[in-house]
């Protein structure tokens, strides 16, 4: 037998922090997830093909702009999609949605919003942002929506933050305990 892991309700953000105003952002969103908010699956088939994604481009834009906000120096970065692609983590199918974030000003970045987390309280954004040779990680929930980008990176910080996630998501399924037993 076979045992695996899952990550169903767990989407990833990568950010690129640079020192003009443009921001770029990947966020893979679990296909599984995202169908409970954009209407992809055009045949009913139970699954989303690449063209059924490309129908629902407009549809899935507006969702994923309605979902996610950026700040930057406490001024609101003007958000676009870029470009929509297929990613495939952790054995589960991913629509990488590429965004550009256009900052008026400069100053920590802050990033937060629904984020798609509503109505679950396992939902989780996994963060990772790279500063030049620094890599910065996060972990936002609906009880901690946002991220504002530390001055420094702190390893402590984030070994703190992973393991209370860890410890929350053990305790949080009945599942979980009773394969630790």
């Amino acid at each position: 037998p076979h045992v695996h892991g899952h990550a169903s309700s767990t989407s990833f953000l990568s950010v690129e922090l640079r020192q003009d105003d443009d921001v770029p952002l990947r966020w893979d969103l679990s296909l599984h997830d995202l169908v409970w908010s954009v209407f992809i699956d055009a045949d009913y088939d139970g699954l989303a093909t690449w063209q059924e994604i490309q129908d629902a481009r407009p549809a899935i834009t507006s969702a994923v702009l309605a979902q996610i906000r950026v700040s930057r120096g406490g001024a609101t970065c003007a958000l676009a999609l870029s470009d929509l692609a297929l990613a495939r983590r952790v054995e589960q199918n991913f629509l990488s949605v590429i965004l550009s974030a256009r900052c008026p000003r400069d100053g920590p970045l802050i990033i937060g919003g629904p984020l798609f987390l509503l109505g679950d309280e396992s939902q989780r954004v996994l963060l990772s942002a790279t500063r030049g040779d620094e890599l910065l990680n996060g972990v936002l929930s609906s009880s901690e929506p946002a991220w504002e980008e530390p001055a420094r990176a702190s390893a402590w910080a984030n070994f703190l933050r992973f393991i209370g996630e860890g410890i929350w998501h053990v305790l949080g399924g009945y599942g979980h305990i009773a394969f630790i037993l």
